[in-house]
């Protein structure tokens, strides 16, 4: 079965995948990975050293272990949807966030619960996608795809965006604006 609608093909399936691939790629593919095309305009613009830019890093990685541990946790109560949009909002705000700030501690704490958020989005848009019964053949092709997708979309805004000067900050703010609006058009998965 293709993933594309067509002939034989159900059309809640590709809606179903196309709203995790929204998900994925605005909590993945930008809310845990824009800080690398970010990196070099901040440390440059704030006199990060090496460690410093590092320790940012890490606290994302971090952040990001942390969330997968506490969302396959039995504690966890209420709907898969409902943490897919408190993860997608949370991490909306902390990288816009991290523009609004020049303090390591303030970029620390967002990127740590930027990763925490982002592994949310992953395991509960993954969750809603490939346990649904309206899931096709090609719902996990389409619905993996956001991760790659979301590095394509926060790179070349970036670049576009450095290439006409924008500050740091204001590569934050766009791609959180970003974030927001893939989140707004396509992350619409049933609970």
């Amino acid at each position: 079965m293709s993933a594309t609608p067509g002939r034989g093909t159900n059309p809640n399936s590709f809606r179903l995948a196309l709203g995790g691939l929204g998900a994925l790629a605005a909590g993945l593919g930008i809310g845990r990975f824009v800080y690398t095309p970010i990196l070099p305009v901040m440390v440059q613009a704030l006199g990060l050293t090496t460690a410093e830019a590092g320790l940012i890093a890490s606290a994302n990685f971090l952040g990001y272990l942390a969330g997968a541990i506490v969302a396959r946790s039995r504690h966890i109560r209420g709907s898969r949807r409902t943490w897919l949009l408190i993860a997608l909002a949370v991490n909306g705000v902390a990288i816009v966030a991290m523009g609004a700030t020049t303090a390591l501690t303030h970029h620390l704490m967002l990127r740590f619960v930027g990763g925490a958020a982002s592994a949310f989005i992953l395991i509960f848009a993954s969750a809603l996608v490939l346990d649904s019964p309206t899931a096709g053949d090609g719902a996990s092709s389409v619905h993996f795809a956001g991760v790659g997708f979301g590095i394509i979309i926060s790179a070349a805004t970036v670049a576009l965006l450095f290439y006409f000067g924008v500050s740091w900050r204001w590569l934050w703010f766009v791609n959180g604006g970003d974030l927001h609006f893939i989140a707004r058009r396509r992350c619409k998965p049933d609970s």
